[in-house]
């Protein structure tokens, strides 16, 4: 998933400045797919594949190619219950991808992408 500069992989969602410049998760995709989708930035959409879903926010932007979406991981929110693990399968795009395999180094996930639909929340 994608990183920003205001967290460190999970870390530092708690932290009430870095929420303040970027206080909820972002996908970006092309501004054809937002037209096409009926959304606008900000809007709250649904990503999902035969692992499960998730939601973020759109940030619409034309450096996305209009084929790909990019979502970022990571994500857990503190303001939430701690024995719903803080919300941390709501929004974290990690809950679509596979758990437990190794590329052939033997650190991290073989791959950085996979199919997925997306949908007005």
């Amino acid at each position: 998933g994608t990183r920003s500069i205001e967290f460190f992989h999970s870390e530092n969602r708690q932290d009430a400045t870095s929420r303040e410049l970027h206080p909820n998760p972002r996908v970006k995709i092309h501004p054809d797919l937002a037209a096409q989708l009926g959304v606008v930035e900000g809007d709250w959409v649904w990503i999902e594949n035969q692992r499960g879903k998730v939601k973020q926010t759109v940030k619409v932007t034309a450096a996305m190619d209009p084929r790909v979406v990019s979502a970022e991981h990571g994500w857990w929110f503190p303001e939430k219950k701690a024995e719903d693990l803080f919300g941390a399968f709501e929004s974290n795009i990690n809950v679509l991808t596979a758990q437990g395999q190794n590329g052939p180094t033997g650190y991290c996930a073989p791959y950085k992408q996979t199919l997925c639909k997306i949908y007005k929340a």
